[in-house]
């Protein structure tokens, strides 16, 4: 397997990234795939290959728009998942199940 293969192939796992192609997307393709678990600022930028200073400057858009919550804080470190209550969410995660659909029909 080539690295355009992979990069497609992974790319394909991010919807919201695919289409959107910013840090905030990525962020929320992230957190959506990953719902099981609440993140620190720092694992956000280490997971998403995001910088720190962006997932800082993008988290308070988030929360204020209520896409991501504050679940606790570990340590000095406040933690965020997806708000799994707003409809935009819901929205978004339909259209990533959408879109992973159609991409595994593609493919096979």
């Amino acid at each position: 397997m080539n690295t355009t293969q992979t990069e497609q192939e992974e790319s394909s796992l991010l919807p919201l990234s695919r289409i959107f192609n910013s840090p905030g997307s990525k962020v929320l393709d992230f957190l959506l795939s990953n719902q099981n678990f609440d993140y620190s600022e720092s694992d956000i930028a280490k997971l998403t290959n995001v910088s720190s200073r962006t997932i800082q400057r993008i988290l308070p858009f988030l929360l204020e728009e209520k896409l991501v919550r504050r679940t606790r804080k570990s340590g000095k470190a406040f933690m965020y998942e997806a708000n799994l209550e707003s409809p935009r969410i819901q929205a978004l995660l339909d259209y990533i199940k959408s879109s992973r659909k159609q991409i595994l029909q593609q493919n096979f």
